[in-house]
């Protein structure tokens, strides 16, 4: 999920989270699903793991194997770790 607020420090409430609402009342803004859920929700199937409990360097090996070979989505991904953060590269995605 993710939350978005109308003032930028906003906190979602728990209780209205873990309740299933769309709307929150106690801190003035909305729940989503994060863009993209549904996507590693069907690599995590297909791969048998759960991602959230994978460190970066295995993503970096599981996933463009996964995009490309498995879900065909690409012909060619690269996912490499760099001083920041992570850079990523497809080639050929498939719409």
């Amino acid at each position: 999920m993710v939350f978005i607020s109308e003032q930028f420090d906003g906190k979602p409430d728990v209780e209205e989270l873990t309740s299933g609402k769309f709307i929150s009342e106690k801190a003035h803004g909305i729940f989503i699903t994060a863009p993209g859920a549904g996507l590693m929700t069907q690599m995590e199937r297909q791969l048998q793991i759960d991602l959230s409990k994978t460190n970066l360097e295995e993503m970096c090996y599981i996933l463009p194997r996964c995009i490309a070979g498995g879900l065909n989505l690409a012909k060619a991904v690269d996912l490499r770790l760099v001083d920041n953060g992570v850079n990523f590269k497809a080639a050929g995605i498939f719409v």
